[in-house]
């Protein structure tokens, strides 16, 4: 009576479970979120978001470093103390890094 042995090969040859599994969770890349803090501080008045039905917290409640709706202002508050949300914060407020060789080129 031992164990039977999970094997994680039939998961290791199919393809479709590796590309779907690479991407079903994916956040957005560091660019885009600098991006969106860019248009948020050019944009002279604060514009309300509209209310979208299938987002948490009717898309109110949205954290720009982390790319993330939340349910309410608390949530959002307890969100921004977290060390994920400030790894996050601190690197998206890195000046973005220029591909000097491609403008050289040009």
């Amino acid at each position: 009576m031992g164990r039977v042995k999970h094997s994680r090969r039939s998961q290791a040859k199919n393809k479709s479970y590796k590309k779907t599994h690479d991407t079903k969770r994916r956040r957005r890349d560091i660019d885009q979120i600098q991006d969106d803090i860019e248009l948020k501080k050019n944009c002279a008045t604060e514009i309300a978001p509209e209310l979208d039905e299938d987002l948490p917290g009717l898309g109110q409640y949205y954290c720009v470093a982390c790319a993330r709706y939340f349910i309410d202002e608390d949530t959002l508050r307890a969100h921004e103390i977290t060390k994920p949300h400030k790894r996050r914060y601190f690197s998206c407020n890195v000046a973005p890094i220029l591909n000097i060789y491609n403008e050289s080129f040009m």
